[in-house]
């Protein structure tokens, strides 16, 4: 058994006292920041290097017994010693080329958040955190039972609501992923916009357009804020309709490829996926239907939610030909464009909707040939090919290349 770590997002439903603290833990993590990141700064302009950060702590440790900063004492310590934790881990990213220089924090442009790193019990009902008291949770964190709770990070949403993600280790068993003995029992999925997945059983799940469907409220809603007075209170309740908009958009696209992937994983003993370059999808101009359909997020979820289930992730190049080849004889027809939906194989003769020959492709790049060497029996050639199908290609085409449309 091996220690694994994984992230679980509560919705918590506090009281008006609570929500109050819940606040004010927020805005002295804020008040921390700016501190330190101005401590930093004054003092690299005084002398020429930056103050150390056990200095720092030493001295917002200090502080809570200063009258004017004597507020500091009713906040956690830990939340207050992690602001400066994770400043330093901003400076380290900045120093690496890996961001920009840390910026101040202002009440208004950043949610407020702050995290407590220990000392965060989660029960089946109840999230007890230090200062503040047992919170209601707003569903039961079933999947976790039985897991020991490490931290908890703390946010508020633009529609006003408090989440927290906490991070639970648990037991898992080690090992690679067993290979399926019954090919019937692996299913490949073609992910597309017109049809949102298309699996190599002929199953077709039609394509929910979230989005789409909520642009008319919210083209109304941004109608609306721009009549409005800024710094009203009806600005301002507008604004909070509007966040309370997207976020319910959001959230029926989470749920909707939660129950999409929890029903793949529980009806087959492995699933293969074709690994799709969304971040290069999303500068086309297919870009908003492709963010819409959250391919990103149905990849992610299957990877995390397979090896808890044990079951068999397999997953076709991003680079092979999945749409392009015969899914019986493995011949290709470059020719096809995209407007072409059937098309018959030059080789066998055979009529292929081009969504499900993608999706048996799929399957077979991403468990077939696997499940061929490991029994030892003989690919098929493709027709005016040397050799026999390989991934030939897919780890030297040039990092900048994005991935070709379905």
């Amino acid at each position: 058994m091996a220690l694994v770590r994984s992230a679980l997002k509560l919705r918590l439903v506090p009281t008006r006292d609570q929500d109050e603290l819940l606040l004010q833990f927020a805005e002295a993590r804020r008040w921390v920041w700016n501190w330190a990141l101005g401590e930093r700064r004054r003092s690299y302009e005084e002398t020429g290097r930056p103050v150390s950060w056990s200095a720092l702590s030493a001295t917002l440790t200090a502080m809570k017994r200063e009258p004017q900063t004597q507020w500091l004492r009713d906040m956690d310590s830990q939340a207050l010693q992690q602001a400066l934790a994770d400043l330093a881990k901003a400076f380290k990213a900045f120093l690496a080329g890996d961001a920009g220089f840390p910026g101040w924090r202002s009440r208004k442009t950043h949610r407020p958040t702050f995290r407590i790193p220990q000392r965060v019990q989660l029960t089946q009902t109840h999230i007890r955190v230090p200062k503040v008291g047992p919170i209601r949770l707003r569903q039961t964190p079933r999947a976790f039972a039985g897991g020991v709770t490490k931290s908890a990070t703390f946010r508020q949403s633009a529609s006003g609501k408090w989440y927290a993600s906490v991070v639970v280790e648990w037991e898992c068993e080690e090992g690679p992923l067993p290979l399926p003995e019954d090919a019937d029992r692996v299913s490949g999925i073609d992910l597309g916009l017109t049809t949102y997945a298309v699996l190599s059983s002929g199953e077709k799940v039609a394509n929910p357009r979230f989005g789409r469907v909520g642009d008319r409220a919210i083209r109304r809603l941004n109608q609306k804020l721009a009549r409005q007075v800024k710094g009203s209170n009806s600005r301002a309740r507008t604004k909070q309709r509007l966040a309370r908009a997207h976020e319910r958009i959001a959230n029926r696209r989470r749920d909707f490829a939660h129950k999409l992937t929890t029903r793949l994983l529980d009806d087959h003993d492995g699933v293969c996926i074709e690994d799709l370059g969304v971040r290069g999808l999303a500068r086309t101009k297919l870009a908003r239907s492709v963010l819409d359909a959250a391919w990103g997020e149905i990849k992610s979820q299957l990877a995390y939610k397979a090896p808890r289930r044990r079951k068999y992730l397999g997953w076709a190049g991003r680079f092979e030909a999945s749409t392009k080849e015969c899914s019986v004889c493995h011949a290709r027809a470059p020719e096809l464009t995209l407007g072409d939906r059937t098309w018959t194989c030059p080789r066998c003769g055979i009529c292929h909707d081009r969504d499900e020959n993608a999706a048996a492709m799929v399957k077979w790049l991403g468990y077939g040939r696997y499940r061929a060497d490991a029994s030892g029996t003989t690919q098929d050639v493709a027709a005016g090919r040397s050799e026999t199908l390989n991934a030939c290609g897919a780890a030297v085409r040039p990092a900048h290349r994005a991935g070709s449309l379905p």
